[in-house]
């Protein structure tokens, strides 16, 4: 996200379970993406290294080793 707006985000890793993804007010969109597809967003800087975390990690390499931007 390149225009400069503030932003906060709160990433986490967890498995789904079941429901409908509800956005509040002030949210506008949302996707369910893989590591490969997130890849073809505009994202927030470093977020793209976050997914990639998470993918190696469901792909089994060990979560201790898995590092930010290896």
């Amino acid at each position: 996200m390149s225009d400069g707006t503030p932003a906060i985000i709160l990433s986490f890793y967890c498995p789904y379970q079941s429901g409908e993804v509800k956005l509040d007010k002030d949210s506008i969109d949302f996707v369910w993406a893989s590591y490969e597809e997130a890849k073809k967003y505009d994202l927030v800087e470093g977020l793209l290294e976050e997914i990639e975390m998470v993918d190696k990690i469901l792909k089994g390499e060990n979560e201790n080793e898995v590092g930010y931007g290896e």
